[in-house]
């Protein structure tokens, strides 16, 4: 009886710990997707620029629905305590949503997201590496040197 309560619990503490987060994960790079492509194609209706603009209104309302939902609307009166740079997230973010409705109906679909997911790995790496002062290993930079030949063969 014991070890199937352990069983139960361990298998309770993984699906909180590493389940969850990994189908989140997995969610982002679905939605990552689908909103690009969506935006993509709203920009040929419109300009991409106001498709962008569009995305992120849409977003903004999303966002202010969940914290207004789940109670934490009232955290953003401490969003001055933030440093500054830290909004800078949310510049990047736009520009992102409308590079990729730009890209996308030149290049499609797969190859932007190739060329996107490629060049967040590189960058990742040095932002561990120089950032956060996280040591690399040469087997990361063999991997990295296989997504970079994977985006070759995608392009081909």
């Amino acid at each position: 009886m014991n070890i199937i309560l352990l069983y139960r619990s361990i298998n309770r503490r993984y699906v909180l710990k590493e389940l969850i987060p990994f189908t989140l994960a997995i969610l982002t790079g679905l939605f990552t997707t689908l909103e690009a492509t969506a935006t993509s194609e709203l920009g040929k209706s419109i300009t991409p620029k106001t498709a962008t603009l569009h995305s992120m209104a849409v977003s903004s309302a999303t966002m202010l629905i969940i914290n207004i939902l789940g109670g934490g609307l009232s955290q953003y009166g401490k969003i001055t305590n933030a440093p500054l740079k830290w909004s800078a997230g949310g510049v990047f973010g736009a520009l992102a949503i409308y590079f990729l409705a730009v890209s996308i109906p030149k290049l499609g679909v797969t190859l932007t997201f190739t060329i996107v997911i490629t060049s967040q790995i590189v960058s990742s790496f040095f932002m561990d590496t120089f950032l956060f002062s996280l040591k690399f290993k040469l087997i990361q930079i063999i991997g990295l040197s296989f997504i970079i030949t994977g985006l070759y063969l995608v392009m081909k």
